[in-house]
């Protein structure tokens, strides 16, 4: 008897272990809605993001992104990226996302993200990348650099 009531015991709690599991992964209703880290660099609203942990070893940003307003109205930035190594040549990437009054990313074609734009930067090389929004609803922007896929 003492066997039979273990194994019922062993089903029961295995039941609701099952049961608990079933509803606290249950997703909530409605859309996702994502979250930033309020710590991030892009969240600061730092001009200039560096993606990859070491990237700031080898990649400097002197001096601040030069600003300025084309005669249509539009946003255009423009930022020095050096190679701080002596022998290695940078594989990067760079994308800028530029935002409106209410902080929303403004897309080239609605839903579609904004192009990365390969860089090649050889050691001790600054490279002078430029970015313009499409319309004068920009405010605000964020210059993010990653490696390259594949480099490192």
């Amino acid at each position: 008897m003492k066997g039979v009531m273990s194994m019922q015991t062993f089903r029961m709690i295995l039941l609701l272990g099952v049961v608990a599991a079933a509803v606290a992964c249950r997703s909530p209703e409605g859309p996702y809605l994502g979250k930033a880290n309020p710590e991030s660099l892009e969240a600061a609203g730092k001009p200039v993001v560096l993606l990859n942990y070491d990237l700031s070893k080898r990649l400097a940003v002197d001096t601040p992104p030069v600003v300025s307003r084309n005669a249509d109205r539009q946003l255009e930035v423009q930022v020095g990226l050096r190679n701080r190594t002596d022998i290695d040549t940078l594989q990067l990437q760079v994308q800028t996302l530029f935002f409106n009054e209410a902080g929303a990313v403004l897309y080239m074609e609605p839903g579609s993200p904004a192009p990365w734009t390969a860089v090649t930067i050889s050691p001790n090389q600054t490279y002078y990348y430029k970015a313009r929004a499409l319309t004068p609803e920009a405010v605000r922007y964020t210059i993010r650099v990653r490696y390259a896929k594949g480099a490192q």
